[in-house]
C-alpha cells in the first residue's frame, strides 16, 4: 500500500463523511420545520375546481352524492380571446 493509496482513501472518506453530515443535518432541518395545516390550501391550484356534494346535488347527471365532482371549466384561448 503507496501514500496514494492511503491519500485516496482518506479523501473518499472524508467525503462521504462530509455526505453523511449533510444528509443527517437536511433530514434534522426538515423534522424542525413547523408543519403546515392541510384546510384545503391545494384545491384552489387544481386545474377542475371540486365543487361540494352540497352544490351538486341540484345538478342534473350527478347521482354521487357524499363524493366531490370534477366539473369542467372554460378557460379563454390567449391567441383568440375568446
Amino acid at each position: 500500500m503507496t501514500i496514494t493509496d492511503i491519500l485516496g482513501y482518506a479523501l473518499v472518506s472524508i467525503l462521504l463523511a462530509g455526505f453523511g453530515w449533510a444528509l443527517i443535518d437536511l433530514l434534522v432541518r426538515i423534522a424542525k420545520q413547523p408543519k403546515r395545516e392541510s384546510n384545503g390550501d391545494i384545491l384552489p391550484l387544481l386545474p377542475y375546481p371540486f365543487l361540494p356534494p352540497r352544490e351538486n346535488e341540484n345538478r342534473p347527471g350527478l347521482k354521487r352524492a357524499g363524493r366531490l365532482a370534477l366539473q369542467p371549466v372554460r378557460v379563454k384561448n390567449r391567441s383568440t380571446g375568446k
